[in-house]
């Protein structure tokens, strides 16, 4: 699937001479494979070889335990649901699952992948020993791989076809062979007989390669029988595998249990339990474990272990200066005779999991001269092998695009540093580097095939956006994703022209060198990130540049200059979901931003709407307000975020293709009504319960909250901030919303008693109120509400508007909300609907209840204004789209209809499936 390259270096930890295979592309099938291993061992590049075959294993591995996508994911979800249906329906998926297995183990091409199999573990572990050791005859060996590279040529299509999972032990961190080496010495001096049987289990992905290195260490460290097996939670072992656990439990050995370095040690802890079903005795399990602490997870403390410390990991060693200043010396002779290094500050990671970094102060002379010269130089640690040398590939690839690489020095890349602070100096300038710079990888490192579409489980982008959608379905999610959800994301996603992506591509990523050229740093960081993303779509990338913007300016200044470089439009559909799912990536590697990822996938699909429904509608009609509640009526919050869906879009459209002025009266923050206004082109809105008011299209506001009651409101958050547990959303300015994170990742609000109490002790009795809501706790001044927002809005509006002497005053001719606090702005309404979900309190104002729940009630009310369904006339018809468009507004809708419209969503995405299979 992609190329490579050699070129040679003098040694590896292990001390024999290996040349460095450069692999561009990393995510190989085993065709792909097998030729990389024919070129390593023709070069005698051993840890290579040992790696490539350990990745084999891996493959052949889960592809003989594993069941039809995704019927264990399914299983796993089902599980966690309150519902006592949903765990009967999971034991009977799970059943399902295991069926499934036991018919695939019994055809006969699973027997020829067994035997494969264990051909390829043998040779990776006696690859892991000449790696570690030096012992193994390198033309036996060599003859080995070439033999088992051929014969995979005549193993079953899918296992072929599988891709290989990347170990984040060896190409996230920075975990050595001699790391092992040294685990595996800590252990033996515990005393442990030599004689005793060892079994050493790794957990995969990681474990396929780690496991065979500790067990060829403590075989060369003197124990004489030492077995490997790897093991993924939850996936249930062969029978020749159960018995190696048995014969090795039965001659009283010991289990060493290893995998990355854990975070909570939740994967460690399942493999042990399995282990002791399979009749293992606890105390006879170990862990080995480097980690990046100082200490294992609390999970893990009853358990026995071996652990290398995050200072003890040999990188360390390697970043030092004089390490620094020797790799310098070989890196930049006849450029620079070195004279001293020494170490600046690099600025805190957010996530100070993965890569080890340091940045150097160089300083020499040219070789010609006395003339001295300055170099700052940023050392980053790679990957072992051809895992780390990739980065190396991709720098080839995009000379005059990325920093200057000096060389790539045991699993360190060696660069150039451009100070952060010289930038790209304004959007346009950032967009046409980011259009170039993606428009070279695509074309430079362009790949045969998309390999995404086989990485089923492993977190791919269009797997990502289908986790996003399918949201909507709530508990029935698990199953709609895989009948429905993932095929039509993958369909929407689908791509042409396939190469290795960037992958982050942030605005903060960029530099400006002294000649003026815009250079993009972190080039490899996030291609193949271990939490997934993994995509071959340029598009992806240029999605990247403005998905975390405030506003949608860079987005479209990207855009447009993607099209002068390309000659193509990027669809609306596409660059939405790869928003999302840069978005979905923000959130696992940073948890603390969940609101501003939130708000931030909301503004996406604002912009989305904007683009396709509202856009080059004439705004300039003085037709009467319509007030709207966002929350239930305007928008969903189904898939954790709030969305318009295609009902409701067409009810905005249609009001404003009629002349009527939409404004938004929500409880939501400030900065999401102004957001609203914005995208919308909304003239008006009321936020946090009428404690402010956006005017003039939301550049201008007017808060309604008193100095005092503001005063208590602030003290209000002191003592909110101070519970533990609780969050407070920061797109509130004029009141505040608390909430907590449920057990499924969601929102909960406070308890009505703890909501009293915060207030009681902040001294704010009388100065301010609680709303309690599903999802949060909401802290208003007294005496503000929706009606009182709404009518200082009128005021403005009819004090600003230019209306004939003889004309009406403007009023609100339609107001549509659902709940207690919609009330008041009901009751100045001329006429006043709440959907059929809403809250009985919610029609005391006499709104009319309509037979239709959500959006699907809100166009009701909208046709009752307009005298026909929004829609339905020239004036407000929208543009037919593209079936992608259709298909994507499918999956935005599922929820407008409440629970009917499940249903109904859900035949349609089959209709169209059906459709779509017929045409083939």
């Amino acid at each position: 699937m992609g190329g490579s390259d050699l070129t040679t270096r003098p040694a590896t930890p292990a001390g024999i001479a290996e040349p460095v295979l450069v692999v561009t592309n990393l995510l190989n099938d085993l065709s792909g494979l097998g030729p990389l291993l024919n070129q390593a061992v023709t070069r005698g590049m051993w840890l290579n070889a040992y790696l490539l075959t350990a990745g084999m294993s891996q493959i052949a591995d889960d592809h003989l335990h594993n069941a039809p996508y995704p019927l264990d994911d399914a299983a796993a979800l089902l599980a966690k649901s309150g519902s006592r249906g949903a765990r009967v329906a999971s034991r009977a998926v799970a059943a399902a699952a295991l069926t499934a297995r036991r018919l695939a183990a019994r055809r006969s091409g699973a027997r020829s992948a067994l035997a494969w199999q264990r051909q390829v573990s043998d040779l990776r572990d006696q690859l892991a020993d000449i790696v570690i050791s030096g012992r193994g005859d390198p033309a036996t060996l060599a003859e080995g791989c070439r033999r088992t590279a051929a014969e995979i040529r005549v193993l079953p299509v899918a296992l072929r076809r599988s891709v290989v999972r990347l170990p984040a032990c060896f190409h996230h961190f920075d975990q050595r062979p001699d790391d092992l080496v040294r685990l595996t010495e800590r252990f033996g001096r515990r005393g442990e007989a030599p004689g005793r049987p060892l079994l050493v289990v790794g957990v995969r992905t990681s474990g396929s390669y780690l496991a065979p290195v500790i067990a060829a260490a403590l075989r060369g460290g003197g124990h004489a029988s030492v077995r490997v097996l790897t093991i993924r939670p939850g996936r249930p072992l062969h029978a020749g595998e159960r018995a190696v656990i048995r014969e090795v439990t039965r001659a009283g050995g010991q289990v060493l249990l290893t995998d990355d370095p854990p975070v909570s040690g939740g994967s460690l802890l399942k493999a042990a339990v399995a282990l002791e079903r399979l009749g293992v005795n606890p105390t006879s399990i170990v862990l080995l474990l480097a980690l990046q602490g100082a200490t294992p997870p609390p999970s893990l403390s009853s358990h026995d272990g071996v652990f290398l410390l995050a200072h003890e990991w040999s990188v360390r060693r390697q970043l030092r200066p004089e390490m620094v200043r020797s790799q310098l010396a070989e890196l930049l002779a006849g450029e620079l005779e070195v004279d001293m290094v020494s170490e600046l500050p690099l600025p805190e990671r957010v996530n100070p999991r993965g890569h080890r970094r340091a940045l150097f102060s160089v300083h020499g002379r040219a070789p010609s001269g006395d003339a001295p010269r300055d170099l700052s130089v940023l050392v980053t640690g790679t990957g072992v092998g051809y895992l780390g040398a990739h980065q190396l590939g991709v720098a080839r690839a995009l000379d005059g695009f990325v920093p200057r690489v000096l060389g790539l020095r045991d699993g360190l890349l060696y660069q150039e540093w451009v100070a952060p602070e010289r930038q790209p100096a304004d959007e346009d300038e950032l967009a046409r580097a980011a259009a170039a710079y993606v428009a070279t990888r695509r074309r430079r490192l362009r790949l045969e095939r998309d390999p995404t579409t086989a990485m089923a489980g492993q977190r791919p982008v269009w797997e990502v956006a289908g986790l996003v959608l399918g949201a909507a379905f709530g508990r029935a999610a698990p199953v709609a994703r895989v009948m429905l959800v993932d095929p039509a994301v993958r369909r929407l996603l689908h791509v042409a022209h396939p190469s290795v992506i960037d992958g982050s591509m942030a605005p903060d990523q960029w530099r400006v060198d002294g000649d003026g050229r815009p250079l993009k740093f972190g080039f490899s960081d996030r291609t193949y990130w271990n939490l997934g993303l993994n995509c071959s779509d340029a598009v992806f990338d240029l999605a990247g540049v403005g998905a975390f913007a405030a506003e949608g300016a860079v987005a479209e200044s990207v855009r447009k200059a993607w099209r002068r470089h390309s000659g193509a439009d990027v669809e609306p559909e596409r660059w939405l979901l790869y928003e999302l799912a840069h978005l979905w990536g923000r959130l696992q590697s940073d948890p603390a931003q969940e609101s501003a990822v939130r708000h931030a996938s909301s503004r996406s699909v604002q912009r989305y709407f904007a683009e396709t429904f509202l856009a080059g509608l004439d705004r300039t009609g003085r037709g009467p307000l319509v007030a709207l509640d966002i929350d239930g009526v305007l928008e969903t919050d189904r898939l954790g975020f709030p969305t318009l869906t295609r009902a409701s879009a067409t009810a905005l459209r249609a009001l404003i293709a009629h002349g009527h002025r939409p404004v938004v009266v929500t409880g939501r923050g400030l900065t999401e009504v102004r957001d609203r206004c914005q995208s919308y082109g909304l003239v008006a809105g009321v936020a946090e319960y009428g404690s402010a008011v956006c005017l003039d299209g939301g550049t201008r506001t007017v808060a309604l909250v008193g100095r005092e009651h503001s005063a208590a409101l602030e003290r209000l958050r002191a003592t909110l901030l101070k519970r533990n547990g609780v969050r407070l959303d920061a797109a509130y300015v004029h009141a505040v919303r608390a909430y907590r994170l449920t057990t499924g990742g969601g929102h909960g609000p406070l308890s009505a008693a703890e909501a009293a109490e915060c207030i009681s002790a902040s001294g704010a009795d009388g100065m301010v109120r609680a709303i309690q809501g599903d999802g949060q706790s909401d802290f208003v001044a007294a005496g503000i509400d929706k009606g009182r927002g709404l009518r200082m809005l009128l005021g403005a509006m009819n004090a600003a508007d230019r209306r004939p002497p003889a004309a009406s005053p403007l009023h609100i001719a339609l107001a549509v909300g659902d709940t207690a606090s919609d009330v008041p702005m009901l009751a100045l309404g001329d006429a006043a609907y709440v959907p059929a979900h809403a809250a009985a309190a919610a029609t005391a104002s006499g709104a009319v209840r309509l037979r239709r729940p959500y959006q699907a009630g809100l166009a009701l009310a909208v046709a009752h204004v307009l005298g026909h369904r929004p829609g339905d006339c020239p004036r407000c018809r929208v543009a037919p789209g593209t079936a992608e468009r259709g298909l994507l507004l499918d999956l935005l809708s599922v929820a407008e209809d409440g629970s009917r419209g499940l249903a109904v969503a859900a035949t349609r995405l089959a209709a169209r499936s059906l459709r779509e299979r017929s045409a083939r």
